[in-house]
């Protein structure tokens, strides 16, 4: 049976079983409004407190949508160095989130140290076993960690996620398909007028990730179908464009990448969902394909292809 039980006491032989176990996990992403009622109730009380995250997985990231406070009642055992909630609050509460579509992604519980505990270690090792993605998370000095098995015991970084700057889209989109936006990694492959564009509207939209590849400059000629300063004029290209989306979308992260997609390491665009494909030169679209294909990665292209001759258009090969 699972049992969410804190005890101070000897885990070196779950120390040494864990050096074997890896969960596959780099960062949690945690609404706004759920981290506010985690910390809320893990800084009532000078009594540990326990709280449950609920919520998805995708990749390599997990996204907190709900938090499960146990009442007063619903703990078996609390004081000040142990804390343990009833079989039935689990064996209640935990099936109807399931129900949802969601797993347990976090459990947190105030300490007086800084770092799991022996018997932490030993509970986080019997959790995993049922919920493999689960991080435990401690609340010290107003200040909370998490920690996941990754050939020993290794933090795990947070991100919170404020969803008010989205309520109109999320009319369209709802509140779950905002969230998926937000921890969605996009690799746009060539930073032209269209890209960037793209680039900038992905920011807005709160994309969780970009990853920016082109290995040009800014011309002044550019700057007629980009909105694209003055001084950043002869500056690389990605580099620009990162600059911008970091100054107004601080949100969101940025890979840039002064290079020809043809001598980017794959590995690179390995955590892109989609690939955005801008450049007109048909080889280079070619290779895209290809490596589309291979990476079996959906792929999206929108450079125009533009051909003229005797100032007419000839052919227009975009997508």
């Amino acid at each position: 049976m699972l049992r969410f039980s804190r005890f101070r006491g000897n885990g070196h032989r779950f120390h040494r079983e864990s050096e074997g176990i890896r969960q596959n996990v780099e960062r949690i992403v945690i609404l706004s409004s759920i981290f506010d009622t985690a910390f809320e109730a893990l800084s009532s009380s000078c009594l540990e407190t326990q709280v449950f995250l609920f919520g998805k997985v995708k990749g390599s990231t997990l996204l907190a949508t709900d938090a499960l406070v146990p009442k007063d009642d619903d703990y078996e055992i609390r004081n000040y160095g142990c804390v343990k909630v009833w079989n039935d609050f689990v064996m209640k509460k935990f099936p109807r989130m399931e129900k949802q579509g969601k797993t347990l992604v976090a459990t947190i519980h105030s300490h007086c140290l800084d770092t799991l505990s022996d018997g932490d270690i030993q509970t986080h090792f019997n959790v995993i076993q049922f919920y493999p993605y689960q991080l435990s998370g401690i609340f010290n000095h107003n200040r909370i960690r998490f920690f996941k098995f990754d050939r020993g015991l290794k933090e795990v970084p947070y991100k919170l996620l404020d969803l008010e700057r989205f309520d109109r889209q999320i009319l369209i989109f709802g509140e779950e398909g905002q969230l998926m936006i937000s921890i969605s990694t996009v690799a746009l492959i060539g930073c032209g007028g269209g890209n960037t564009k793209i680039a900038f509207d992905l920011a807005s939209l709160g994309i969780g990730k970009l990853i920016l590849i082109d290995p040009d400059v800014w011309e002044e000629s550019n700057r007629n179908r980009a909105l694209i300063p003055l001084d950043h004029v002869d500056m690389p290209k990605v580099e620009s464009v990162k600059q911008i989306i970091e100054r107004h979308y601080p949100d969101v992260k940025v890979d840039a990448y002064k290079a020809r997609v043809e001598d980017i390491a794959e590995d690179i665009l390995s955590e892109a969902d989609i690939l955005v494909i801008g450049p007109d030169r048909f080889l280079t679209r070619e290779y895209c394909n290809k490596l589309a294909l291979k990476m079996n990665k959906k792929a999206v292209f929108v450079g125009a292809g533009i051909k003229t001759e005797e100032g007419k258009v000839k052919d227009m090969g975009g997508s």
